[in-house]
């Protein structure tokens, strides 16, 4: 996630109550990939450390990691995001255990290979159908990001103000959001950073609630 030089006392606040959503859309059962996509982040690493520092997730054993040799379809999988390692640690998967149940395009889902199968249509839905075109998991209805939620930063009318106390304010305009810095640049680091955590916000928590509704 973008961070700049200098957290403002308002960013480093609003960081703090995005760490308890993230927090508390992992212990409602969404997953770090899962948050990936439907707060519109490319990466799930913010994500990973966030729940990781709270004691969520524990870390990942230090040292070389086993290099698992992977079919070409599950390569496209896990090539960008995260890798097949890092991903088994996230759902507490044994790899050895995954990958051959992976390797099973049709699982039956009253056997155990059909959670692993649960796990990958979820986080990555999209390549799962591509992938596994008869599997019966692709039933499973997806998390994905509302649009309109929140306006796109370079639809937003920002303004630069010198304050006395302050330094300099970068503000959106018809938005309770600025960010502060020595510098204009700092200040304007301060409010990309804040805007990214409030879209984050908005969009986890309409998730949050959506999964209320539908029970």
């Amino acid at each position: 996630m973008f961070q700049p030089f200098r957290l403002s006392d308002r960013a480093a606040k609003a960081k703090e109550k995005y760490q308890l959503i993230i927090i508390n859309a992992f212990r409602v059962g969404i997953s770090v990939m899962e948050m990936t996509r439907v707060t519109g982040n490319d990466a799930p690493d913010f994500f990973y450390a966030v729940l990781r520092n709270a004691g969520n997730i524990p870390p990942m054993k230090r040292g070389r990691s086993r290099v698992y040799v992977l079919p070409d379809f599950m390569n496209k999988i896990f090539e960008k995001k995260v890798s097949f390692a890092k991903w088994c640690h996230l759902w507490e998967f044994d790899p050895d255990s995954t990958l051959p149940a992976l390797n099973n395009k049709m699982p039956d889902p009253n056997t155990d290979q059909y959670m692993y199968h649960w796990a990958l249509r979820r986080d990555f839905p999209y390549l799962y159908e591509e992938n596994y075109p008869a599997s019966p998991a692709r039933n499973i209805r997806p998390l994905t990001m509302t649009r309109g939620l929140v306006r796109s930063l370079d639809k937003c009318e920002v303004r630069i103000n010198k304050s006395v106390d302050k330094g300099f304010v970068a503000s959106i305009i018809d938005e309770d959001i600025y960010g502060e810095g020595d510098s204009w640049t700092e200040a304007l680091r301060d409010l990309e950073y804040l805007w990214r955590i409030h879209r984050g916000i908005i969009r986890l928590n309409h998730t949050i609630k959506g999964l209320y509704l539908d029970e």
